[in-house]
């Protein structure tokens, strides 16, 4: 069972007034964050940003794309109607299995929104032109609204996407003075699509910020908590080796916490060795990994090296290396990289230049 964030919770403050106070100075309605998934940044929204908002007289909303994949749309429409529910993965569920289908009064911050909802039959021009209406009555309460719009690079994995993108574009440039977003993404090379391409109706419609890595303060939390709650150390030294060694993680960080409080342990560099054993047998992981050509691991293990210039000759001749061969061409690179960043597995931060999205598989590549 997943620690109780009441507790183990490790506030940002300082990150949270960044983003609020970016928007109070009124220069931009939209921000983007950036980090690749189980980096916090869920919990940064909801335990950080949201509840700083609303003390600075924000309405919020959140939503998060994956709640509804095939119908990011319905997602944020629901997300609305929500808005005023508790936040936690529980408690939203328990909303939605409870929510009458038909008929639904969208509240948010006594903001009533009238439509009448039926996620089996209404078809996705209803759900927008219902997101149009929503917004509209949002804009003309007292108070700005926050939305904040998480995965929001679901959006790029689709064109039939391309509408909501464009209703969402439509309404922050409408109701700028009253509509604000804080978009976060675990996909580079989907926000990128978003933001960055100009055919894109996003194109240019936020400033992106990288989220920064936790640090030394976020491990001593997290030792303290844990003598609290079992009577027992954790060696600080061992635990900052524990963090680098996956990938300054919280969400892994915390599992091998997890793992130590329940086997009542204290020896977290073992419980990190039984941690990185267990996923290394991960399924799903494994499946990826069995499934790529060898020249995508060569290329994949060439990138967590070193991502720039990747088409130069002196990385094909590396990659080649990895590959024990004399040569590789340019194309089969091309070709490639084409199939790693269709599966997420790396992404492109520039021209020639590219990065690892998916890092919990280098080391599987490395021992396959």
């Amino acid at each position: 069972m997943p620690l109780n964030p009441t507790i183990w919770h490790f506030h940002r403050e300082e990150d949270a007034r960044r983003y609020i106070n970016f928007f109070d100075t009124g220069i931009s309605n939209s921000l983007t964050l950036f980090a690749p998934r189980r980096k916090g940044k869920t919990a940064l929204l909801l335990h950080d940003v949201r509840p700083l908002a609303i003390d600075r007289g924000y309405n919020v909303i959140y939503c998060t794309f994956w709640d509804n994949k095939e119908r990011p749309a319905q997602a944020l429409l629901t997300a609305m109607e929500l808005a005023n529910t508790p936040v936690s993965i529980t408690d939203r569920m328990k909303s939605l299995l409870t929510s009458p289908v038909k008929n639904l009064s969208l509240s948010v911050s006594n903001i009533q929104i009238g439509v009448s909802f039926d996620p089996v039959n209404d078809t996705e021009n209803d759900v927008l032109h219902k997101l149009t209406r929503a917004f509209s009555a949002i804009a003309n309460n007292s108070k700005r609204t926050l939305l904040l719009l998480d995965e929001v690079q679901h959006l790029a994995t689709d064109k039939k996407f391309g509408p909501l993108v464009a209703t969402l574009r439509s309404a922050f440039d409408k109701y700028q003075h009253k509509l604000c977003a804080l978009y976060t993404g675990s996909s580079r090379d989907g926000l990128h699509r978003l933001f960055r391409e100009q055919k894109s109706p996003l194109f240019n419609a936020a400033q992106e910020y990288p989220l920064p890595d936790l640090g030394a303060a976020f491990i001593n939390f997290v030792c303290e908590q844990f003598e609290r709650a079992s009577g027992r150390k954790i060696n600080l030294n061992a635990a900052l080796k524990t963090w680098n060694t996956v990938e300054k993680s919280p969400y892994h960080f915390m599992a091998i916490v997890e793992r130590m409080l329940t086997n009542i342990e204290t020896d977290i560099e073992l419980s990190t060795k039984d941690y990185l054993l267990m996923m290394d047998n991960d399924p799903t992981l494994k499946k990826i990994v069995n499934n790529l050509k060898p020249i995508d691991k060569a290329v994949t293990l060439h990138i967590e090296q070193d991502g720039e210039a990747l088409f130069s000759q002196e990385s094909l001749k590396r990659i080649a290396s990895h590959l024990g061969i004399n040569e590789v061409s340019r194309s089969e690179v091309q070709n490639s990289v084409r199939r790693l960043r269709g599966q997420n597995i790396i992404c492109k931060l520039g021209e020639g230049e590219y990065g690892i999205e998916m890092p919990e598989i280098v080391p599987l590549i490395t021992g396959s």
